[in-house]
Protein backbone atom coordinates (compact mmCIF):
# COMPACT_ATOMS: atom_id res chain seq x y z
CA UNK A 1 0.00 0.00 0.00
CA UNK A 2 1.18 3.27 -0.49
CA UNK A 3 0.97 4.80 2.69
CA UNK A 4 3.18 2.91 4.62
CA UNK A 5 6.61 2.95 3.28
CA UNK A 6 9.50 0.70 5.03
CA UNK A 7 11.86 2.24 7.71
CA UNK A 8 15.16 3.96 7.03
CA UNK A 9 18.10 3.48 9.77
CA UNK A 10 19.97 6.64 11.15
CA UNK A 11 19.02 9.37 13.46
CA UNK A 12 15.61 9.86 12.48
CA UNK A 13 12.86 7.42 11.05
CA UNK A 14 9.37 7.35 9.30
CA UNK A 15 7.86 4.35 7.67
CA UNK A 16 6.00 1.11 8.45
CA UNK A 17 6.26 -1.63 10.56
CA UNK A 18 5.86 -5.37 8.53
CA UNK A 19 3.01 -7.04 10.13
CA UNK A 20 4.76 -10.61 10.03
CA UNK A 21 5.93 -12.73 12.69
CA UNK A 22 9.29 -12.14 12.75
CA UNK A 23 8.89 -8.41 13.75
CA UNK A 24 7.11 -8.98 16.43
CA UNK A 25 7.08 -10.52 20.27
CA UNK A 26 3.60 -12.08 20.88
CA UNK A 27 3.08 -12.96 24.81
CA UNK A 28 0.05 -13.51 26.88
CA UNK A 29 -1.01 -12.88 29.99
CA UNK A 30 -4.31 -14.46 32.25
CA UNK A 31 -6.34 -16.60 29.91
CA UNK A 32 -7.96 -16.82 26.31
CA UNK A 33 -5.27 -14.96 24.54
CA UNK A 34 -4.08 -15.80 20.63
CA UNK A 35 -2.77 -13.87 17.93
CA UNK A 36 -2.47 -14.73 14.18
CA UNK A 37 -0.88 -12.82 10.97
CA UNK A 38 -2.33 -12.75 7.44
CA UNK A 39 -5.62 -12.26 5.89
CA UNK A 40 -5.12 -9.25 3.53
CA UNK A 41 -7.33 -6.70 4.08
CA UNK A 42 -8.64 -4.50 1.63
CA UNK A 43 -5.55 -3.07 -0.16
CA UNK A 44 -2.92 -3.72 2.95
CA UNK A 45 -0.78 -6.69 2.78
CA UNK A 46 -0.58 -7.70 6.28
CA UNK A 47 -2.23 -8.00 9.26
CA UNK A 48 -1.98 -8.78 12.57
CA UNK A 49 -5.23 -10.32 14.67
CA UNK A 50 -5.24 -9.88 18.13
CA UNK A 51 -7.67 -12.13 20.48
CA UNK A 52 -9.16 -12.65 24.33
CA UNK A 53 -11.36 -15.57 24.07
CA UNK A 54 -14.77 -15.36 25.20
CA UNK A 55 -15.35 -14.43 29.06
CA UNK A 56 -11.33 -15.08 29.58
CA UNK A 57 -9.64 -12.69 31.53
CA UNK A 58 -6.61 -11.97 29.59
CA UNK A 59 -4.12 -10.07 27.32
CA UNK A 60 -2.40 -10.67 23.69
CA UNK A 61 0.33 -8.07 23.71
CA UNK A 62 2.60 -7.35 20.20
CA UNK A 63 6.15 -5.60 20.96
CA UNK A 64 8.11 -4.56 18.03
CA UNK A 65 11.18 -6.56 18.01
CA UNK A 66 14.29 -4.21 17.39
CA UNK A 67 16.54 -4.49 14.35
CA UNK A 68 19.21 -2.02 13.35
CA UNK A 69 19.03 2.03 13.39
CA UNK A 70 15.13 1.29 14.56
CA UNK A 71 15.31 2.37 18.07
CA UNK A 72 16.23 3.34 21.18
CA UNK A 73 14.63 7.20 20.06
CA UNK A 74 14.00 10.16 22.38
CA UNK A 75 11.01 10.89 20.45
CA UNK A 76 8.31 8.37 19.07
CA UNK A 77 5.40 7.88 17.27
CA UNK A 78 3.17 5.17 16.82
CA UNK A 79 0.25 4.52 14.89
CA UNK A 80 -1.86 1.75 14.23
CA UNK A 81 -5.05 1.93 11.96
CA UNK A 82 -7.32 -1.12 13.51
CA UNK A 83 -11.04 -2.61 13.92
CA UNK A 84 -13.13 -4.48 16.48
CA UNK A 85 -13.67 -7.12 14.87
CA UNK A 86 -15.74 -9.08 17.88
CA UNK A 87 -15.80 -7.36 21.11
CA UNK A 88 -17.41 -3.85 19.82
CA UNK A 89 -19.75 -1.82 22.24
CA UNK A 90 -18.07 -4.08 25.40
CA UNK A 91 -16.34 -1.78 27.79
CA UNK A 92 -14.16 -4.92 29.49
CA UNK A 93 -12.42 -5.50 26.37
CA UNK A 94 -9.66 -2.66 24.76
CA UNK A 95 -7.29 -2.19 22.42
CA UNK A 96 -3.76 -0.60 23.74
CA UNK A 97 -1.48 1.67 20.99
CA UNK A 98 1.88 2.27 22.90
CA UNK A 99 5.79 2.91 23.55
CA UNK A 100 7.88 1.29 25.23
CA UNK A 101 11.16 0.27 26.08
CA UNK A 102 13.30 -2.64 25.48
CA UNK A 103 12.02 -6.05 25.15
CA UNK A 104 13.92 -7.23 28.50
CA UNK A 105 11.83 -4.10 30.41
CA UNK A 106 8.14 -5.12 29.65
CA UNK A 107 7.55 -1.09 30.35
CA UNK A 108 5.73 0.87 28.10
CA UNK A 109 2.77 3.60 28.12
CA UNK A 110 -0.47 3.15 26.00
CA UNK A 111 -3.54 4.83 24.45
CA UNK A 112 -6.07 2.45 25.47
CA UNK A 113 -9.87 2.15 23.17
CA UNK A 114 -12.27 0.11 25.03
CA UNK A 115 -15.05 -1.80 23.07
CA UNK A 116 -17.44 1.67 24.05
CA UNK A 117 -14.89 3.96 22.41
CA UNK A 118 -13.67 5.21 25.73
CA UNK A 119 -10.01 6.70 25.61
CA UNK A 120 -7.84 6.80 28.25
CA UNK A 121 -3.99 6.84 28.93
CA UNK A 122 -2.74 3.93 30.90
CA UNK A 123 0.97 2.00 31.51
CA UNK A 124 2.36 -1.46 32.06
CA UNK A 125 1.46 -1.15 35.54
CA UNK A 126 -2.17 -1.33 35.61
CA UNK A 127 -1.81 2.68 36.47
CA UNK A 128 -4.73 5.26 34.75
CA UNK A 129 -2.89 8.66 33.53
CA UNK A 130 -5.97 10.09 32.58
CA UNK A 131 -9.78 9.70 32.89
CA UNK A 132 -12.25 8.68 30.09
CA UNK A 133 -13.07 10.44 27.47
CA UNK A 134 -15.56 9.74 24.79
CA UNK A 135 -13.69 8.58 21.71
CA UNK A 136 -14.84 6.72 18.47
CA UNK A 137 -18.48 6.04 17.77
CA UNK A 138 -19.69 2.04 17.02
CA UNK A 139 -19.50 2.44 13.39
CA UNK A 140 -15.74 4.27 13.88
CA UNK A 141 -14.56 1.38 15.73
CA UNK A 142 -15.93 -1.30 13.30
CA UNK A 143 -15.75 0.30 9.83
CA UNK A 144 -11.77 -0.55 9.41
CA UNK A 145 -10.23 3.43 9.22
CA UNK A 146 -10.02 4.14 13.10
CA UNK A 147 -6.43 5.41 13.97
CA UNK A 148 -4.89 5.28 17.63
CA UNK A 149 -1.88 7.14 18.14
CA UNK A 150 0.33 7.87 20.90
CA UNK A 151 3.71 10.55 20.27
CA UNK A 152 5.86 11.09 23.09
CA UNK A 153 8.15 14.08 23.21
CA UNK A 154 11.39 14.71 25.79
CA UNK A 155 8.57 16.54 28.25
CA UNK A 156 5.78 14.23 27.86
CA UNK A 157 2.83 11.74 26.25
CA UNK A 158 0.00 12.57 24.15
CA UNK A 159 -2.36 10.46 23.06
CA UNK A 160 -4.87 11.29 19.93
CA UNK A 161 -7.45 8.88 17.67
CA UNK A 162 -8.83 10.06 13.75
CA UNK A 163 -11.28 8.37 11.11
CA UNK A 164 -9.71 8.20 7.53
CA UNK A 165 -11.99 8.95 4.69
CA UNK A 166 -11.03 5.16 3.31
CA UNK A 167 -8.14 2.56 2.67
CA UNK A 168 -6.58 4.77 0.92
CA UNK A 169 -5.94 7.41 3.57
CA UNK A 170 -4.81 8.78 6.87
CA UNK A 171 -7.12 10.95 9.06
CA UNK A 172 -7.05 14.83 8.39
CA UNK A 173 -7.98 15.51 11.77
CA UNK A 174 -6.86 14.22 15.15
CA UNK A 175 -8.75 14.14 18.25
CA UNK A 176 -6.79 14.72 21.43
CA UNK A 177 -7.52 11.85 24.43
CA UNK A 178 -5.09 12.90 27.14
CA UNK A 179 -1.86 14.33 28.10
CA UNK A 180 0.67 13.23 30.43
CA UNK A 181 3.76 15.17 31.43
CA UNK A 182 5.58 13.17 34.67
CA UNK A 183 8.46 11.40 35.08
CA UNK A 184 6.94 7.68 35.78
CA UNK A 185 5.20 8.11 31.96
CA UNK A 186 8.53 9.48 30.69
CA UNK A 187 11.03 6.11 32.07
CA UNK A 188 7.82 4.09 30.82
CA UNK A 189 7.82 4.89 27.46
CA UNK A 190 11.68 5.66 26.94
CA UNK A 191 13.49 3.76 24.32
CA UNK A 192 10.29 4.66 21.36
CA UNK A 193 9.44 1.10 20.76
CA UNK A 194 6.14 0.37 19.75
CA UNK A 195 3.66 -1.79 21.59
CA UNK A 196 0.36 -3.30 20.56
CA UNK A 197 -2.37 -5.15 22.78
CA UNK A 198 -5.99 -6.55 23.33
CA UNK A 199 -7.04 -7.15 27.00
CA UNK A 200 -10.30 -8.48 28.73
CA UNK A 201 -11.27 -7.09 32.44
CA UNK A 202 -13.85 -7.56 34.55
CA UNK A 203 -16.07 -10.89 33.72
CA UNK A 204 -14.37 -10.91 30.07
CA UNK A 205 -16.35 -10.36 26.72
CA UNK A 206 -19.04 -12.47 25.82
CA UNK A 207 -18.09 -13.86 22.27
CA UNK A 208 -14.88 -12.58 22.98
CA UNK A 209 -12.76 -9.46 21.70
CA UNK A 210 -10.47 -9.34 18.37
CA UNK A 211 -9.10 -6.40 17.21
CA UNK A 212 -7.33 -6.56 13.37
CA UNK A 213 -4.69 -4.31 12.98
CA UNK A 214 -3.77 -3.70 9.51
CA UNK A 215 -0.95 -1.03 9.76
CA UNK A 216 1.47 0.18 11.81
CA UNK A 217 2.95 3.54 11.22
CA UNK A 218 6.18 5.29 13.17
CA UNK A 219 8.05 8.12 13.65
CA UNK A 220 10.91 8.53 15.63
CA UNK A 221 14.00 10.85 16.18
CA UNK A 222 17.55 10.18 18.37
CA UNK A 223 19.57 12.93 18.94
CA UNK A 224 22.72 10.62 18.27
CA UNK A 225 23.07 8.39 15.49
CA UNK A 226 23.49 4.45 16.68
CA UNK A 227 27.37 4.09 16.67
CA UNK A 228 28.00 8.08 16.22
CA UNK A 229 28.07 11.32 18.02
CA UNK A 230 26.43 14.48 17.63
CA UNK A 231 28.53 17.47 15.93
CA UNK A 232 28.31 20.60 17.13
CA UNK A 233 28.23 24.12 15.37
CA UNK A 234 30.45 27.01 15.99
CA UNK A 235 27.67 28.57 17.72
CA UNK A 236 27.28 25.66 20.59
CA UNK A 237 24.19 24.20 18.87
CA UNK A 238 23.63 20.38 17.82
CA UNK A 239 21.66 19.64 14.67
CA UNK A 240 18.28 19.06 14.57
CA UNK A 241 17.07 16.08 11.95
CA UNK A 242 13.74 15.96 10.22
CA UNK A 243 12.05 12.93 9.00
CA UNK A 244 13.80 12.99 5.59
CA UNK A 245 17.11 13.05 6.95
Amino acid sequence: MTLWHQLPEGPSLRGALPLVAARWLITYGGTGGSSSFGGAAATFDDVLNLTVASASVGSSIARARPYPGAWPRHEGDVMCRVDFTSGNGDADGAILVGIGGPLSTDSWVALRCGGDGNLRLVDSTGADHTTDVAGPSSGERTGGNLFLRLTRTPVGVVGLWGVAAGADHFPLTWFPAGVVCDVDVLNASQGGAPMIAVYSTGGGVSGGVTVQVSGVGVFGRSLVALGGSVAIDSDGRAPVWTAED
